[in-house]
């Protein structure tokens, strides 16, 4: 028998994968390579221009594949200043960023 059979107040606990957190950042378009600066704010440099939204969705498919996580753009389409959501926490989100962009 299963743990949530046990005992169905655990269903009240969110699953921490499934949680949704938002990071702000600070994205320079146009850059000459894709890059990390981590420091608050999370600076992110992308190759990509700012038009016809090439840099936003050069983002998401960035930071989507460096985190190994879905992410997508809640506020700043057309902004620098930006803020993220992604499943899963804010520390286990920026530790594999870490990861992978030391890596």
């Amino acid at each position: 028998m299963g743990l949530l059979a046990l005992n169905p107040e655990i269903r009240g606990f969110p699953d921490a994968r499934k949680v949704k957190s938002t990071l702000r950042i600070r994205v320079t378009p146009g850059a000459k390579k894709n890059a990390l600066e981590f420091g608050p704010p999370l600076k992110v440099r992308l190759s990509a221009p700012p038009q016809d939204g090439r840099a936003n969705k050069a983002l998401e498919a960035y930071l989507s594949a460096l985190a190994g996580a879905k992410v997508r753009i809640a506020s700043g389409r057309k902004s620098r200043m930006k803020a993220i959501e992604f499943e899963g926490s804010e520390e286990d989100f920026l530790a594999s960023l870490k990861m992978h962009a030391e890596g």
